[in-house]
């Protein structure tokens, strides 16, 4: 190997640590610990630790060996072992508990060495192996060619107690101690200054790995990926936003106005009937004077429909501008402006005390009924003496009242019918202007409320397209960071794999010294 190969080695640490440095601020790596304690030797309870040990302490004596419970793995990590002997049961396969003490040896000591023992109780311990060799070998390509000895602590004792030589060499080697001892004496021989390098070389690639893992947590990534399908979804909804519900406000504000044309014409029916029954109910029972204020009397019938269907409108508009819009918008509320409150100036009041053909025809009728009436009144009197003379004017004075009574029967009834036909007129007259009023006042709210929908969506637009160019940077940031975050973990990951590539290279280079 040549001198410069061999300074690239030895930068390796160097580059560990100024990477480990990097990724974890607060760590303070461990100085090497010398390798001079005894091999230890683990393993799940009940594995056979104590058995083996005491088959190696027969075997190989110079071996020194020490046994570590799986509650003082933590504890082990400051205990300069030499190698670590890890121990299988042949009875169950691998579990979690047999990775975790292999995880916890892997990271502290260099030289592993693994047993599977009780062998010899078991028929089916190859097919155990082989599983075993599977599972370690999922650990990483340190482990994919680990060797794992056969050993039976109970044929070693009985070959170290037989006096037939043959059984000796057979459970001797059936054993398998012997193998397993010859592999830790050579670990034994090497140079602990060696061992301590390659303990250590190990102790930082498995803090290397350790950060890698954390700086590779999945959290942040999945935060951000959430973070930018989320910020995706709300943009597709604003996006869909734009004019959401344009058409169909609209239709609602048209079906509303109809619907209100036809109730408020229904109501404005029922109230102008109302007020010409109330009107005529009071002509029917005037007297000629009475007729004669008549439409002082009408004046606030008249005055009381137009503010109540005024009322009405400006309710019923108010009420869609609310359903609408959503809130009762005050320029609707007022579009219907009360209109000039005064009785038809078109229609001249009836004119109760002018004298027309009928009235001359009915005084001539009266006077002569009337004058009839009076001869036959006065008959009794016309062969009394002295009153006879007065007779004449007697059925005249009596047929004249008669007629009086008669044109001014005749008047009233007239009056009342011109007062009916008059308030007829003027309510159905009223009616017509009401109805226009509130056509026109139904239309000004149509044009209305659709200027203050159109104005309403532009600025639901205006904030939806802001919104929207709001989501898609947002999504470009986050994008931009998912980038930078994945090319920084995989420039991380492949500086971390070549800097523990180049450290395990460097541990095993010594085992060919």
């Amino acid at each position: 190997m040549s001198a410069e190969h061999e300074g690239s080695q030895e930068d390796w640490p160097a580059r560990a640590r100024s990477l480990l440095r990097r990724l974890q601020p607060d760590l303070v790596l461990e100085s090497p610990v010398p390798a001079t304690q005894p091999i230890v030797v683990v393993g799940a309870p009940g594995s056979g630790k104590t058995e083996l040990i005491a088959a190696l302490a027969e075997e190989a004596p110079d071996v020194a060996v020490r046994e570590v419970n799986e509650a003082d793995l933590a504890a082990f990590a400051l205990i300069g072992a030499k190698a670590a002997l890890v121990v299988l049961d042949a009875a169950a396969p691998v579990d979690a508990t047999d990775l975790a003490v292999v995880r916890a040896v892997a990271g502290r000591v260099h030289h592993i060495v693994f047993a599977i023992t009780k062998i010899d109780a078991y028929e089916d311990w190859r097919g155990t192996r082989a599983k075993a060799a599977d599972a370690l070998e999922d650990l990483g390509p340190r482990f994919a060619s680990a060797v794992l000895h056969p050993v039976s602590a109970r044929l070693h004792h009985l070959a170290m107690n037989a006096h037939d030589p043959l059984q000796v060499r057979q459970w001797s080697a059936a054993s398998g101690v012997r193998e397993l001892a010859a592999d830790l004496s050579r670990i034994e021989k090497l140079d602990p200054e060696l061992l301590t390098r390659q303990n250590w070389l190990r102790y930082v690639d498995a803090q290397l790995s350790e950060a890698g893992m954390r700086s590779q947590d999945p959290a942040e990534e999945e935060a951000l990926s959430q973070k930018h399908r989320q910020v995706l979804r709300e943009r597709t909804h604003e996006h869909r936003n734009l004019d959401a519900g344009r058409a169909e406000r609209r239709d609602m504000l048209r079906n509303q106005l109809q619907l209100a044309r036809v109730d408020l014409a229904v109501e404005l029916n029922s109230l102008a009937r109302s007020t010409s029954a109330q009107a005529r109910d009071f002509v029917s029972k005037a007297s000629g004077r009475q007729l004669k204020n008549l439409v002082e009397v009408v004046k606030p019938k008249i005055l009381e429909l137009d503010q109540r269907m005024v009322g009405l409108s400006q309710e019923r508009i108010a009420a869609i501008s609310s359903a609408v819009l959503g809130r009762a918008d005050l320029r609707s509320i007022a579009l219907l402006s009360q209109p000039a409150l005064h009785p038809p100036e078109h229609l001249d009041p009836p004119k109760f005390g002018a004298w027309g053909m009928d009235d001359f025809i009915m005084v001539i009728l009266g006077a002569s009924a009337g004058f009839g009436l009076g001869r036959i009144a006065v008959v009794p009197f016309q062969h009394a003496p002295g009153i006879s003379a007065l007779s004449m004017p007697l059925a005249a004075a009596v047929g004249l009242a008669i007629a009086i009574a008669i044109v001014s029967v005749r008047r009233l009834s007239s009056g009342r019918q011109k007062a009916v036909a008059w308030v007829s007129e003027a309510v159905s007259y009223r009616r017509g202007q009401l109805e226009q009023t509130i056509t026109a006042g139904l239309l000004h709210a149509e044009t209305e409320l659709t200027q203050v929908l159109d104005d309403l969506f532009l600025r639901q637009r205006i904030r939806s397209e802001s919104r929207v160019d709001e989501l898609e940077q947002q999504a470009k940031d986050i994008a931009t960071q998912l980038t930078q975050l994945r090319t920084r973990r995989e420039r991380v990951r492949s500086e971390i794999f070549t800097v523990r590539k180049g450290l395990v290279a460097l541990a095993n280079a010594a085992d060919q010294h």
